[in-house]
């Protein structure tokens, strides 16, 4: 009789605790990322989302992907830029940033 009542309270409390969290948890954690994107984006008239995506050059693509490579450190990847600079003075901007890629990923690409 003891123990029935333990586990009967028990139950409860648990039960009663499962509700309250279940209910004061934050609205953003019930729904899945995915869909409160596409829920909250703006719809054009032709009923197609608007993604609001700014269109990159390549260069900030590949840019991008090298400081990336780099852990997000600016510097060396300027370094690694001025390197290639030496190497090829007449090079444009976008031809020095892909070399500066290319000789990043060759040498990443001997340690995988």
């Amino acid at each position: 009789m003891n123990g029935e009542i333990i586990l009967v309270f028990l139950l409860i409390t648990l039960g009663t605790t499962y509700v309250v969290w279940a209910t004061s948890r934050p609205k953003h954690l019930k729904q899945s990322t995915i869909y409160k994107r596409v829920s909250t984006a703006n719809y054009s008239k032709s009923s197609q989302p608007s993604l609001h995506i700014t269109p990159r050059t390549k260069e900030e693509e590949i840019y991008g992907k090298l400081l990336s490579m780099n852990l997000g450190d600016r510097a060396k990847v300027e370094r690694l830029i001025d390197y290639e600079r030496k190497r090829f003075p007449s090079a444009t901007r976008l031809e020095l940033v892909e070399r500066a890629y290319d000789r990043q990923d060759g040498d990443s690409a001997r340690y995988r």
